[in-house]
């Protein structure tokens, strides 16, 4: 009887780990059509934001914890067209590599406005604590050299 309650023990604690995990993920590379370049800064989004990452320098990207089943994968950077892939199928346990080319999109904008405080130093109407020394007064100081 002792055995048979070891043997069931140890398959309770090997279904464990089992039971921890919940999903899977989602890992690759964004890259630029053109160029073949890494693109950083990408946003890779599951499920319309639900989940996501950013890509770092090297392009790089690694959704986790994605839950089993399909999902809708889309890839938006600046200066690229967003990229949707459809029908991405997660399972438990596994990692779905999915990499990405991105064509580049100019951004147009109608105007950009910068806005900035003045510099107080510059500006002539500040008042001003100022003293005019001439060449001639500096020669009737005192002393010789300038950190004195």
């Amino acid at each position: 009887m002792s055995g048979a309650l070891r043997l069931a023990g140890a398959l309770l604690a090997a279904a464990a780990p089992l039971g921890a995990q919940t999903g899977g993920a989602i890992s690759g590379r964004v890259t630029d059509a053109l160029t073949g370049e890494p693109v950083r800064a990408a946003l890779v989004s599951v499920d319309g934001g639900r989940q996501g990452a950013a890509t770092e320098s090297g392009g790089a990207y690694r959704v986790r914890e994605v839950r089993s089943g399909w999902h809708r994968v889309q890839i938006n950077a600046i200066g690229y067209r967003p990229l949707i892939h459809d029908s991405v199928l997660v399972r438990t346990g596994e990692t779905v590599t999915l990499n990405f080319e991105l064509h580049q999109h100019a951004v147009a904008v109608d105007s950009i406005l910068v806005e900035a405080k003045p510099d107080v130093i510059l500006d002539p109407l500040a008042p001003q604590d100022l003293q005019r020394i001439t060449g001639e007064e500096i020669r009737r100081l005192p002393v010789t050299t300038v950190e004195e």
